[in-house]
């Protein structure tokens, strides 16, 4: 994991995930087919999900500050990183 002052970036394939964020988020991915999004709180409820996702931004400024967990899932492989939202 880097440190950055970006807000928020997620490289999924490359597992480098920089944050705290204000609430946006760019998810991005080698591959150029959609994949499954979904978001979860620490006490593991799903408060996001996306079937049909493709590279780019995910608004997550909706959601309350706290810690979250971002899931990719696509072709039976699943990544979670963590993000911060400020």
């Amino acid at each position: 994991m880097e440190n950055c002052t970006c807000d928020s970036y997620v490289v999924c394939t490359h597992h480098v995930l920089l944050n705290p964020t204000s609430g946006v988020v760019t998810i991005k991915t080698e591959s150029e087919n959609s994949y499954g999004l979904a978001v979860y709180d620490l006490l593991g409820k799903r408060v996001l999900q996306e079937n049909s996702f493709r590279d780019g931004m995910c608004d997550l400024s909706a959601l309350p500050k706290g810690t979250y967990l971002i899931q990719v899932s696509q072709d039976g492989h699943q990544v979670v990183k963590k993000v911060v939202i400020q």
